[in-house]
Order: structure tokens, then C-alpha cells, then sequence
């Protein structure tokens, strides 16, 4: 079961020293402007915070985080937009044109003083006063007051005492009125914001749609200075589009496994966006190493594990190991499933359909629909529980999850077990794109798995 105290969402490092300005410029000069392929792959709070992969220029971009900056117009899940327009932030601004459904274009100069110094996770300090309103109660900002307050900058018709909150969740009033007060004293009305740090904000328009912006790690400082702007780990955990199978001679996720640093210093389970069902981690290797917006799905349903609390000794292995020493990850009561647990992780993808209908100890379902993290995570308790005890028809396994649709957990056990049978062995291909790994953060706490990605390119 799942402990969850006070909800954060991906706490950001702290501010990398001051940039050669040289280095900056020549990223936005140089920045591939133009048209290139966009799929919104995990609306984790909808309109709020979002996730997307973009093809630009034959390079691919994982999971990068993004805000709306265009409160008027829809953007749709899981839905290509293949006529994506990119432009760095001065360009918009210079012309806004380039982006014409943003309201107050001038305004994106405060937009992007907030992505280089409000951090999700930090405290909001109050009392703050907004359109002749006091609010107090200021706490940690999550992403949801970040997206608020962008919107109550961008849109007219967010800026006054009632906020638009349209498909947001845990909105704090007084967070949002802290960031926007926050915004316009370090950046007034009128005054251009100089970007300073490593990351650069980057508009997307894709077509007449909603215009979004995320903060693009310029890599003056080297990849790793900037982890909030384009992890490779895709949200939807396997891929939306089945890669192209390499040469059968290429061994590079192989080599990836028997490198796999398995000592892990520090461990942080920062948002659980569905309690149990989907959770996000950030670690760091011990050779320092870190990696934010980890996707994590629980295969220990007994033990229990606690948001925002640091396991400074986790041990990682990737699932082959485990699967060869389960005394590794004691707490998997059945450690031979995890077989297909990696195979639904890299075959099921969040936001698909189930087909119907379903059958599952006897009984018959018809309801099937799209896939969510919950459905996934009922599933894979299922999987690796003692038998019986969640794999029956009635679900008992789903604490602390969103809502569950028993057909789709059905197709999921059905498929799994279909693909590997209990007795066989499943195992990625050498030219995997990913890698199960699974991660022990305590003796006493739950027993966790991502998929890892081995960034193979053979």
C-alpha cells in the first residue's frame, strides 16, 4: 500500500551559475526552427502539466515538459501533431505573429523568468494579495500553480479573483498569487527578461492549436545541468510507435544490462500522480548520475512506501538479475512473473484501447476502453502477488488507485501471459530501446520497476 504524505511534483535542482553569454546565443541562433512531429503522450494533470515527444530536424525528443501558454484552444492527448512550428522565445516575442492564439505575447518574457526560478516543490511564502484579494495558506507549488499563474499572465480573462482552473487539479490560490506577484516584481510590465541559466524556453506551435512552451536545455553546462527539460524516460513507459529492429548482432542493450550501476545513494518517490498506480521518482547514481521524472509501477503490493522520504540505500538490478536471484527482491512474492511485467512494459501503452470482450476467471467482460496507469498497476499486482489474492475476478488489489476497469486489466493479464507463458523467459532485444529495472529502495519498503532507458542507437 501507498503512504502518501504531502504531494510534491518533481522538484527541480537549484539554479545552475550564470551562463556564458556567448554559448546561450549561439544555441538560439542556431536553434532548429521549424516544422516537426508533436504527440502530447501523458496529460498527467490535462491542460496542466503535460508531456511530449517531438521529431525535429530526424531528432527525437522524449518526454519533454511543457506548459500552455494559450488558455482559448484544446490540445488533445496521444494525438499527432505533425505540422509543429518551433521557435525560440526571443523570435515569439519579436514577432508575435509566429504564435498568434497567445493572448499577451509580451507577457512571455515573465513566463520564462518563472520557468528559470519557480521550481515545482518549492514553498510559496504568504500571505499574497491578487485583484484585491488576500490569500494565505501559501505551501508547496506544484505544477498546477505554476500552470495557473501562467495562464492568469498570458490570458485577460485569467487575471482577476476567480482563476482558471478548467481540468486542473490541487490548485493552491495562494501559491498561484505568489508566483505571478513574484513574476511581475522581478520582471515588470514593459522590461525584457535576459535568460541567464542553461535552459532556454522554446514555443511550440502546433498548428491552430494550443500553443505550449517548455524550458529546452541549451547544454552550455552539459546535458545532465538541466534534468526538467528533456528526460528520456516517455511517460506512456513504452514507446508510442514500435522501434525498428536492429541487426540481430547488435548488443547494445545487453551491454547496458551488465553495466547497469546498481548502487543508487539517493531514492525519492516525489509524485504519486495515482497514489500506488503511477508514481515518479528522482535518483542519483553513485557515481552521481541523476535522473528526474522517473516512471515507477509497484511490484510489492504488502510493503508500504512513503512520498517525499529519501531511501539513501537503494539497490537497483536490472529485471534479468532479479529474475536469476530473487533473494535480490525478496519482497516479490511471485519474482518469475516479472517476465511479464517487463513484457507489458514494453508492449502495453498507457492510453491505448483493450479490445472486448474480456475473459477472466470465467467471467466475461465487455467494457474494455482506454488504458490507464491504474489499470496497468492492477494488473501487475495481479502478476506478482501470491495467486489468488489479486488476480481474482472481483479485483481486490486496487488501494489507492485511481479508477480501475476490469476489462482492461483483464486484457493486460490475458496479453501478458499469452506472450510469455508462466515457465518462459522473456527478454529484450539487443538493440532495446528499453530495460526493466527494478529498484529495492529499504529492507522494509516497496519493491518498485521502470522502464530504464539504455539510449541504444545501433
Amino acid at each position: 500500500m501507498f503512504v502518501n504524505t504531502e504531494v510534491t511534483q518533481y522538484p527541480c535542482p537549484t539554479s545552475p551559475p550564470t551562463s556564458s553569454p556567448s554559448c546561450l546565443e549561439d544555441f538560439i541562433t542556431n536553434f532548429p526552427t521549424g516544422y516537426g512531429d508533436l504527440i502530447v503522450n501523458s496529460p498527467v494533470q490535462t491542460n496542466s502539466y503535460v508531456y511530449g515527444t517531438l521529431v525535429l530536424n530526424g531528432v527525437t525528443y522524449n518526454d519533454l515538459e511543457l506548459y500552455c501558454v494559450d488558455y482559448e484552444h484544446v490540445l488533445f492527448s496521444y494525438s499527432p501533431y505533425n505540422e509543429t512550428l518551433v521557435y525560440p522565445l526571443n523570435e515569439v516575442i519579436a514577432n508575435p505573429s509566429l504564435a498568434a492564439n497567445i493572448e499577451q505575447p509580451i507577457r512571455l518574457n515573465q513566463v520564462a523568468w518563472i520557468l528559470e526560478n519557480i521550481h515545482v516543490g518549492d514553498v510559496a511564502t504568504g500571505p499574497q494579495t491578487w485583484s484585491g484579494n488576500l490569500y494565505s495558506g501559501c505551501s508547496t507549488i506544484t505544477s498546477s500553480d505554476i500552470q495557473v499563474a501562467i495562464w492568469a499572465l498570458i490570458s485577460s480573462g485569467c487575471d482577476g479573483s476567480g482563476l482558471c482552473l478548467d481540468s486542473i487539479e490541487l490548485v493552491t490560490d495562494c501559491n498561484a498569487a505568489y508566483i505571478k506577484n513574484a513574476a511581475f516584481a522581478a520582471v515588470p510590465d514593459g522590461t525584457t527578461y535576459t535568460v541567464t541559466g542553461s535552459n532556454y524556453p522554446v514555443i511550440l506551435v502546433p498548428s491552430n492549436d494550443q500553443v505550449l512552451i517548455t524550458n529546452w536545455n541549451s547544454e552550455c553546462y552539459g546535458p545532465s545541468s538541466a534534468p526538467t527539460v528533456a528526460p528520456t524516460f516517455a511517460p506512456t513507459i513504452a514507446p508510442t510507435v514500435t522501434p525498428t529492429v536492429a541487426p540481430t548482432t547488435c548488443e547494445c542493450a545487453y551491454d547496458f544490462i551488465e553495466n547497469f550501476p546498481s548502487s543508487f545513494i539517493d531514492f525519492i518517490v516525489n509524485q504519486p500522480v495515482q497514489t500506488d498506480a503511477y508514481v515518479y521518482g528522482s535518483l542519483t547514481s553513485s557515481i552521481g548520475t541523476t535522473y528526474q521524472g522517473v516512471h515507477l509501477y509497484c511490484i510489492d503490493y504488502f510493503s508500504p512506501l512513503i512520498s517525499d522520504t529519501n531511501y539513501n540505500q537503494t539497490v537497483a538490478y536490472p529485471y534479468t538479475e532479479v529474475l536469476a536471484n530473487p533473494a535480490l527482491a525478496s519482497h516479490i512474492e511471485q519474482p518469475s512473473r516479472l517476465n511479464q511485467v517487463a513484457w507489458l512494459l514494453n508492449n502495453i501503452a498507457l492510453g491505448s484501447v483493450a479490445p472486448s470482450p474480456q475473459t477472466w476467471h470465467s467471467v466475461s467482460y465487455s467494457d474494455c476502453g482506454v488504458i490507464s496507469s491504474s489499470d496497468l498497476q492492477a494488473a501487475i499486482w495481479a502478476l506478482t502477488a501470491s495467486a489468488g489474492l489479486c488476480d481474482t475476478a472481483d479485483l481486490p488489489c486496487h488501494e489507492g488507485l485511481g479508477p480501475v476497469n476490469t476489462c482492461n486489466v483483464a486484457y493486460i493479464y490475458n496479453s501478458a501471459l499469452t506472450a510469455v507463458p508462466d515457465g518462459t523467459n522473456y527478454l529484450v532485444t539487443g538493440s532495446a530501446s528499453y530495460v526493466p529495472v527494478v529498484f529495492v529502495p529499504s529492507e522494509d519498503s516497496q519493491v518498485l520497476i521502470t522502464n530504464f532507458p539504455t539510449e541504444c542507437t545501433c
